[in-house]
């Protein structure tokens, strides 16, 4: 062979998708065609360089080939792509080979054909737009090259963690491995779905610190079984005390629980009430969505905690240590308890159970949530807890037996409508601070609530009969709710400031609570400004004392004190008052009011 037939340059037909001839331009101009084999000794002899096109650096040909290992290089590459046949071993070489030397895999378009766990598959960074198919399942290797498009993986009490777990018959064993499988791959439009078999799974705990290279929800599901029936996929603790919690989302991870049951997350038979195990644990900013989610015997069901949302739909969340709760929401973090729920009911199935333990939801530091057709049965504390400067509101809910069924206190904010209390020692309780979100007029604001009702009126009456004085909030009446005051000493104040013309005859003021009146003021025909008071203080939900107070322009204060009111506060109560002058010529002018509540 002489000088001449070294080459100037060669021109591959598609050196990673070519038919297998080359044309070689020699130095003379010539244009030859070769196979891969009289391409390779006449590489021995003369090293052939490839120019990339575009590009301006010749390269040795074996290393321009080498540097993209494509699965089409250990088997047929007209054939693999298309998907008529297996591709199992030429699959299997290729991932083993980019394993050992750290080099990526280049997938092609086309479908490939798998038919066993392919060993270290996961292991190696996946390029291109390819899908590997094996039964019936279809697995996108390189999601930043696809759409949206849904990767399902598998898990099994009898798998392995030797296996690649993208079918059902090839499981791995831990969702844990799963989980850091999917951190693995690129970022995509991918909807990640862990499929968990049914069984019993003895876990230690299982965390997942980051968010998962998704914009979508990753999906935990177990076999999916109808609402209010127990999940077969349970995930039980495997040393209580120690593995003290089912899932741990932290840190921005969107991710949803779908038919699973986590039992015996616990720390003791009476652990702290700052230190509790939990089910599932959503942290740092982080969105979990449920379906179905059972929590047996665990310190707490859910605990959404720093920022995060939860949205919990059906399920039961029950039998919780003292000091637990089914769902906490804790920080500024917000969510909805009976999601999508249509009736209250003990399975689970139309709303959200939740059976037993110290409170059934409890929301405190900036939390805001709704418990909506949630059943709350036997809390030994509260079906529902509203502490520091938290909100809820609970709608068409049903309270069975609990100690308090709504419980706000410390500037909480609370909306209740439609529910339903059945043996409970208290029904709602507001105190230190807390106040009824429907009372939206009142001089406050939702972080900052006061107990102080003011309304400006400017009602007049010049009538003989008895008028109705407005009561704030625009009603004839002020209604409150059934043992809305229930402990001694609660009670309200209830102040009217007004005017009066005319000094004919006298004019007449009366204040009831419910059928009692508890003052009749007489106002003098001289007055022009009066100042009316009424307390009134709980002794026990059957008896309350009442102390009048009425201030007259011109006249003597007069004060009362009535020890013998005997109103049953452990019913809904209502609060009103009328005016009426003797002489239509006078007139009388109530300015404003002020209800201040005192739980």
């Amino acid at each position: 062979m002489t000088e001449l037939v070294k080459y100037s340059k060669i021109g591959v037909q598609d050196l990673n998708n070519g038919s297998g001839t080359f044309e070689v331009t020699l130095a003379d101009g010539r244009v030859v065609t070769m196979d891969q084999v009289s391409l390779n000794a006449l590489n021995a002899l003369f090293p052939l360089t490839v120019t990339a096109t575009g590009g301006l650096t010749a390269r040795i040909l074996p290393n321009h080939l080498g540097a993209r290992i494509t699965v089409t290089d250990f088997g047929n590459e007209t054939s693999m792509p298309l998907g008529v046949a297996t591709a199992q071993v030429a699959l299997a070489a290729a991932v083993a080979h980019c394993f050992t030397n750290d080099k990526d895999l280049y997938w092609p378009a086309g479908t490939y054909l798998s038919t066993a766990t392919i060993p270290n598959f996961h292991d190696v960074r996946h390029r291109g737009p390819g899908i590997l198919k094996r039964g019936s399942d279809l697995f996108y290797v390189d999601p930043s090259s696809n759409g949206a498009v849904t990767n399902n993986l598998y898990v099994a009490t009898t798998g392995s963690n030797t296996n690649d777990g993208l079918t059902s018959s090839e499981p791995r064993l831990g969702v844990q491995s799963m989980g850091n499988v999917i951190y693995g791959y690129e970022y995509g439009l991918t909807t990640w779905t862990v499929n968990l078999a049914a069984g019993t799974y003895s876990s230690t705990s299982v965390y997942f610190p980051k968010n998962f290279p998704s914009p979508f929800s990753v999906i935990f599901q177990g076999p999916t079984v109808a609402s209010g029936v127990q999940p077969t996929a349970i995930f039980v603790a495997a040393t209580p005390t120690t593995d003290t919690y089912g899932f741990y989302f932290q840190s921005f991870v969107l991710a949803t629980v779908k038919h699973i049951n986590f039992k015996n997350f616990r720390i003791g038979a009476s652990p702290a009430p700052t230190l509790l195990g939990s089910g599932i644990i959503a942290d740092g900013r982080s969105v979990l969505y449920t379906i179905n989610v059972w929590c047996d015997d665990c310190d707490q069901g859910i605990f959404v905690t720093n920022g995060s949302e939860a949205r919990i739909q059906a399920g039961r969340l029950g039998f919780n240590n003292i000091n637990g709760a089914g769902v906490q929401f804790i920080r500024h973090s917000h969510g909805t308890v009976g999601y999508a729920g249509t009736l209250a009911d003990v399975t689970g199935a139309t709303g959200t159970a939740l059976i037993g333990g110290s409170y059934g939801v409890l929301i405190q530091e900036m939390s805001m949530a709704h418990t909506d057709t949630c059943y709350f049965s036997t809390q030994t504390l509260a079906g529902v807890a509203v502490f520091t400067n938290a909100r809820c509101h609970s709608v068409s809910s049903t309270y069975l037996s609990c100690a308090v069924g709504i419980d706000a206190r410390n500037n909480a904010n609370l909306g209740a409508t439609t529910n339903t209390f059945t043996s409970c020692t208290v029904d709602t309780i507001l105190r230190s601070g807390a106040r009824s979100s429907s009372d939206v007029w009142q001089d406050s604001t939702d972080f900052t609530p006061t107990t102080k009702i003011v309304q400006s009126l400017a009602q007049t009456t010049q009538s003989a009969a008895p008028i109705a004085i407005t009561m704030p909030g625009g009603a004839a009446t002020k209604a409150f709710a059934a043992k809305e005051f229930q402990n001694r000493g609660m009670g309200f104040e209830f102040r009217i400031y007004g005017n009066c013309t005319g000094v004919v005859n006298t004019k007449t003021i009366v204040v009831n609570l419910n059928a009692t009146t508890i003052l009749t003021a007489t106002i003098a025909a001289a007055t022009l400004q009066f100042f009316i008071r009424v307390k009134m203080v709980e002794i026990t939900t059957a008896s309350q004392y009442v102390y009048t107070e009425v201030q007259q322009s011109g006249v003597l204060p007069t004060c009362t004190l009535t020890t013998t009111i005997t109103e049953n506060l452990a019913a809904a109560s209502t609060l009103s008052a009328t005016m009426a002058v003797t002489n239509v010529a006078d007139l009388i002018r109530v300015g404003m009011l002020e209800l201040e509540m005192q739980h």
